[in-house]
């Protein structure tokens, strides 16, 4: 079936990525001499293009030539088996670089579903050993070799190129690929750049067992010496996990001490009723910490000044002064026996005084009790407030130091 060029579009899993001109000249020389001997396997897309399958570098050869037409095999397949019949073509055909073979496994092991990413380390070799035998199964390539394309992925591009331009051998290159196994990923590219150099400095001789040994005692080393971190990084996990178990153990004492003083402000007879009424009761204790200070500093406010406070006082003295006086009138009167006065002549009513002088003594009392309960409030507010912020500030302090002590571990945990 014909197909127009514009409703073709490439294959985004093709494995090859690089076309060598030599060869694509020859194809293209070959197209306009003898016309397209193979047609292009595609298979249809939902919005009318077709999708080309197998048959890329006669694609490209095509698309040079400015071909209008092309002659296609159309195939219903899904993706999966689109990707292993573009991957069997270019397996079967001109020979794909280690690189681009690599790749090729890389993206076919990432559609099995139960393919396993290793993130960060950059290894390209899953852990499930069963995906490579699937994968060797597959495409009749034995799993070592899968396995040997795969680790060239984990080397630093620089040492890709090479591969690519001939200049570093793959006896060499699986060598240093092994390096990956040191595991920090910037320590690994420095060493396998290091290792290359010295291959280039001594490759007319040095041996490939040589290279073999050196990279081996290297490995070594830094195995050796991830064992001696390890165990430091055990021992500061361990200190971390006291730390944050003391902390939290402290943080709850001081907040079973703030929701006692907020329960002794709350129960203040002192206070007005309605003082506390609007306080939400179920929100968290550090906002209801802030509320509860908030008022506390208002009500203060009250007591800034101390004119209520002096006005009893200046009323108690005057009491005092009435009180002493009426005493002693009563005290001339028993020890003289007078019983009338001698500016107005008019008689003395010793019970009015005595009366009087009770009423002196109820309203002195009753101005102390006021002038005690002042002061109290005074104090008791004060203290209050005092009390809350002292907590309030070491709970805020015992959460920052869960919360570092939390992120170290939590970084800690994450490289061992």
């Amino acid at each position: 079936m014909k197909i127009k060029f514009e409703n073709l579009i490439p294959n985004k899993y093709n494995p090859r990525k690089t076309f060598r001109s030599a060869s694509l000249e020859e194809l293209k020389e070959s197209i306009k001499n003898y016309g397209l001997i193979e047609p292009l396997v595609v298979r249809p897309l939902n919005d009318g293009k077709y999708e080309v399958i197998c048959g890329m570098r006669r694609y490209y050869a095509l698309k040079d030539l400015a071909i209008k037409e092309v002659d296609c095999h159309i195939k219903d397949v899904n993706d999966m088996e689109a990707i292993d019949l573009a991957f069997m073509e270019n397996l079967q055909r001109e020979s794909l670089t280690p690189i681009e073979e690599g790749k090729m496994y890389e993206t076919r092991l990432k559609i099995f579903p139960d393919y396993e990413d290793l993130g960060s380390l950059g290894n390209t070799i899953p852990r499930n050993t069963n995906l490579l035998k699937k994968l060797s199964a597959l495409y009749a390539i034995s799993e070592s070799t899968i396995r040997n394309r795969l680790s060239l992925l984990n080397l630093p591009k620089e040492l890709q190129n090479e591969i690519e331009n001939s200049e570093l051998p793959l006896t060499i290159a699986y060598e240093i690929a092994r390096l990956n196994q040191i595991g920090d990923v910037n320590l690994v590219k420095d060493e396998m750049l290091e290792m290359y150099n010295d291959y280039k400095l001594e490759k007319d001789t040095i041996s490939l067992s040589e290279i073999k040994l050196r990279i081996t005692n290297k490995i070594n080393y830094y195995k050796s010496k991830e064992t001696e971190q390890k165990a430091i990084t055990d021992q500061r996990i361990k200190e971390l996990e006291k730390k944050i178990e003391e902390t939290n153990s402290s943080k709850d004492a001081i907040t079973q001490k703030l929701e006692k003083k907020i329960e002794e402000i709350l129960n203040n007879n002192a206070f007005d009723k309605d003082l506390f009424s609007k306080i939400d009761m179920e929100q968290d204790l550090m906002e209801k910490c802030k509320v509860i200070l908030k008022l506390l500093k208002e009500e203060n406010q009250k007591y800034a000044s101390d004119k209520a406070y002096e006005d009893i006082v200046s009323a108690i003295n005057d009491i005092d002064i009435n009180l002493s006086d009426t005493k002693l009138l009563i005290s001339r009167m028993k020890e003289k026996s007078i019983r009338v006065c001698p500016f107005c002549f008019a008689k003395i009513d010793l019970p009015a005084i005595r009366r009087k002088e009770e009423i002196y003594n109820e309203e002195l009392e009753e101005l102390k009790k006021q002038r005690k309960s002042i002061a109290g409030i005074k104090g008791f507010i004060n203290d209050a407030i005092t009390q809350i912020e002292k907590f309030d500030k070491a709970l805020i302090a015992k959460n920052d130091f869960i919360i570092r002590f939390n992120n170290e571990l939590e970084a800690l945990n994450e490289n061992v």
